[in-house]
């Protein structure tokens, strides 16, 4: 799970608009290598690498038609680079599955979780952006193993799926085929049943978690148990003394996957 954008460039989390971009103006990852990332990826025995193509500020890192809030206005490579673009390559080259975050809420647009905005007029038009932008993503870097929406989804993309990813993992929405399993710590409860009762609202709506498990449940929706390595989700070069130890992870592992 590879957290890189505006975000860790370097100014932190923040939802302030102006910070935002006046960081776009100096965003240039000179030294950025994805064939690094993979290798490192392939390293640790990971079978695919999930990228936040799009966080929730609403800043687009690879080469989108549908705003100026991206990476086509940056220094990076004057306005040509595409991150999404070089990971694809990288995970191709070394036969890692792609998978993409994108994140239905939009600072930049006005959109709120879930991407659910204040009018219908405001809803229309993000609706189509979205959508274009998912288009993009699902088109245009090959075969994508898993896609991620963050807090579920209020925007219809069940077309979208169908034609471009039908094989793909889906991460919340209404179209959901795993479930979060309901914190960032890495582990599951026990016991953790996969299966679900397909009439309840939160696994209709895409926000079911661990405690909607259910042995006699009708709908397998199995748990992604999804952690940080530090404290912070984004790189902060102040918090070196948070990494997890091999022990620590190795405990992780055996509490989902184990």
């Amino acid at each position: 799970f590879i957290c890189l954008g505006l975000w860790t460039w370097p100014i932190g989390v923040t939802d302030d608009l102006d910070v935002l971009a006046d960081t776009q103006k100096k965003f240039d990852p000179t030294k950025l290598d994805t064939d690094q990332w993979v290798a490192v990826a392939e390293s640790m025995g990971a079978k695919y690498v999930l990228y936040t193509a799009r966080h929730s500020d609403g800043f687009c890192m690879w080469q989108t038609d549908t705003t100026d809030f991206s990476i086509k206005n940056t220094p990076w490579r004057n306005g040509k680079g595409d991150i999404v673009a070089d990971l694809a390559k990288s995970c191709k080259k070394r036969g890692m599955k792609l998978a993409i975050y994108s994140d239905p809420r939009d600072v930049y647009f006005g959109a709120g979780p879930g991407g659910k905005c204040a009018t219908v007029e405001k809803q229309d038009e993000y609706n189509k952006i979205f959508r274009q932008q998912l288009t993009e993503l699902l088109s245009n870097y090959g075969d994508i193993f898993e896609v991620w929406f963050d807090g579920s989804l209020f925007v219809p993309i069940e077309d979208i799926l169908e034609k471009y990813a039908p094989n793909a993992m889906v991460f919340q929405s209404p179209q959901a085929t795993i479930r979060w399993v309901g914190h960032e710590e890495g582990f599951a409860p026990y016991p953790a049943w996969n299966s679900v009762n397909s009439e309840n609202a939160s696994v209709q709506s895409g926000n079911s978690t661990a405690r909607h498990g259910d042995p006699d449940g009708d709908k397998w929706l199995p748990l992604e148990c999804d952690a940080r390595i530090r404290a912070t989700w984004m790189y902060e070069a102040d918090n070196a003394d948070t990494l997890k130890s091999l022990d620590y992870l190795m405990d992780m592992y055996y509490r989902s996957v184990g």
